[in-house]
């Protein structure tokens, strides 16, 4: 899982298999993005870290951090961008789902 802005999102690879060493890489390996050109390395979305990842534009926010912001104040400035995007998809979901039933109901 991706630590977005606004949301999460999974990061999905292919495995690939090295004949020299016989070991199994994930795409994002850190051994085979490291082969790749800067230009293309720098189009990579996402920063890894040992256990989490966190999207290359959440990082212009981390770096935008001065002495006056502390971590705990972009936690919550997280929070709150991906608490207004759930209400978005959940007023998304229902009006869809009223415009279902009123479908249903129109046609019995």
């Amino acid at each position: 899982m991706v630590l977005d802005i606004k949301d999460y999102y999974y990061l999905a690879a292919e495995y690939h298999f090295c004949n020299c060493c016989q070991g199994i890489f994930i795409a994002w390996d850190r051994r085979l993005l490291e082969q790749l050109s800067d230009d293309s390395q720098a189009l990579f979305p996402v920063v890894l870290t040992y256990k989490y990842a966190y999207d290359t534009s959440l990082a212009s926010l981390l770096r935008a951090r001065s002495l006056r912001n502390s971590s705990t104040s972009i936690q919550k400035k997280i929070h709150e961008l991906h608490s207004e995007e759930w209400i978005r998809k959940c007023i998304s979901y229902l009006s869809k789902c009223k415009c279902h039933q009123t479908a249903m109901h129109s046609s019995t």
